[in-house]
This record gives structure tokens, C-alpha cells and sequence, in this order.
């Protein structure tokens, strides 16, 4: 049987405090096939650090910040693993352990798809929302025609990816000494509520998407209206 190769992929946007140790963990790690960051749009020096990596990482850049599912798009359309790893760019404390644990069930199909559980930075505890996750490892051919959708779904992507994997073979791990930046650690306290904001309603739209089916129109109307509220907040 022929030996499974492995892409990671890396979206990031404004993480040039943690980018570096990121791929430096993943390239000592040896096994991946090929890195390929995806810069969306960082207004900080994300692409600096990113570009002193050039010789070893495959950077795809924009100077637009469109969303982390085009981000995840562009590199899986760029990658040539049979397996894809997706990783945040604000993860801190990852282990070549923990992307053994998190790969070895899709080398050995045990799995369609492993998730990384990583903890809050400020909580210290597993996420209470631990399957929206960015570090998961899927299968590209199982992902390649589904990533065709996110082109314009920002932090929604994996509510999405969620639904589209609910009756295949998920995995969850633990990764107990990964943490998440959170985003007050990384952006002064508007910033961070307004992308705090953002991302419940890139997630609370995708949701009403997926179960539009089985949502009663009053439930659904509320969900509307509020993200309809949130969004003239934000403007």
C-alpha cells in the first residue's frame, strides 16, 4: 500500500507572534510533504516573518483579507498531499507528539477526519466549542470538491466541515498543552470584540445554512434578526 504523503496548511492573519514557532515545530517535525502558509491579508508584519521560511515553505499571499475559508481553499488547491493538515497560526506549545496523535489515525485509515482539541489561553480548560477547531487533518480527496463552497465563509468553515462530516469517522484528540492566543492577547479590547463578533456570526450564519431544514421559521427569524443586528453594530 502506497505510503500516505502529508500538506500542511496554515491560514494566518495578524499572527506574526506565534507564525515562526508554528512552522519551525512542523518543519523539525520532518513528515509533512510540503508547508504551505496562506497569508490573508495581515496588516502586521505576518509576511515578514512568514518570507524568512521561503526556502522551505510554500507562501501564498494577498494583500485583501478575504476569510479563512478562502484561505483554507487556496492552500488545499495548492497542495499535493494525500493528507491535509490544517493549523492555526495562533497555536502555542504544539508538540511533534501532537501531530503524530493527530496524523497517525489518517495514515493508518482509522479515521475520515481527526480533530485537535487545544485549550483556551485565559480559561486553561478543553474549549467548550472544542469541535471548532482549525486543527484537524481530513483527506483531500474527500475535502477538495467541499472547500470549493468556503470561498466566501470566514470562521463559519468549520461549522461547515462539521456538518459535512456528522455521519463518516471523526476523531477527536486531546493536544493538552496547546493553547489558543486569545484575541485580547493578540488585538487592543475593540479589536478583539469586534472580531470576537465577527466570528459568532460568521458561525451562527453557517449554522442557520446547515439546519435550515430542521429549524422552525419563528427560530430562525430570531437568528436572523439577531445576526442582522450584530452586523449594523459592527458597520
Amino acid at each position: 500500500m502506497k505510503k500516505q504523503s502529508i500538506s500542511v496548511v496554515i491560514p494566518v492573519y495578524n499572527e506574526v507572534r506565534t507564525i515562526s514557532s508554528v512552522i519551525q515545530i512542523v518543519l523539525t517535525w520532518g513528515k509533512a510533504k510540503e508547508i504551505i502558509v496562506v497569508n490573508d491579508g495581515s496588516t502586521d508584519q505576518t509576511a515578514q516573518a512568514v518570507s524568512r521560511f521561503h526556502d522551505f515553505v510554500t507562501i501564498i499571499s494577498y494583500s485583501k483579507n478575504y476569510g479563512k475559508g478562502y484561505a483554507l481553499y487556496r492552500g488545499i488547491q495548492k497542495s499535493t498531499g494525500d493528507i491535509i493538515m490544517f493549523l492555526d497560526g495562533d497555536v502555542v506549545g504544539l508538540t511533534h507528539h501532537d501531530l503524530d496523535c493527530m496524523t497517525e489515525p489518517m495514515v493508518t485509515r482509522k479515521a475520515d477526519m481527526v480533530l485537535g482539541l487545544a485549550r483556551f489561553a485565559t480559561l486553561g480548560v478543553i474549549q467548550p466549542f472544542n469541535t471548532i477547531t482549525g486543527e484537524r487533518v481530513v483527506y483531500k480527496k474527500d475535502i477538495e470538491l467541499l472547500s470549493r463552497f468556503w470561498k466566501k465563509i470566514g470562521y463559519g468553515v468549520e461549522v461547515m466541515i462539521n456538518e459535512a462530516y456528522k455521519r463518516k469517522r471523526v476523531l477527536s484528540v486531546k493536544l493538552p498543552y496547546v493553547y489558543i492566543l486569545s484575541k485580547l492577547e493578540k488585538q487592543v479590547i475593540s479589536d478583539a470584540m469586534i472580531s470576537y463578533i465577527r466570528e459568532g456570526m460568521d458561525m451562527l450564519t453557517q449554522i442557520v445554512k446547515d439546519q435550515a431544514d430542521s429549524m422552525k421559521p419563528h427560530a430562525r427569524r430570531i437568528i436572523q434578526t439577531v445576526i442582522t443586528y450584530l452586523q449594523e453594530a459592527i458597520s
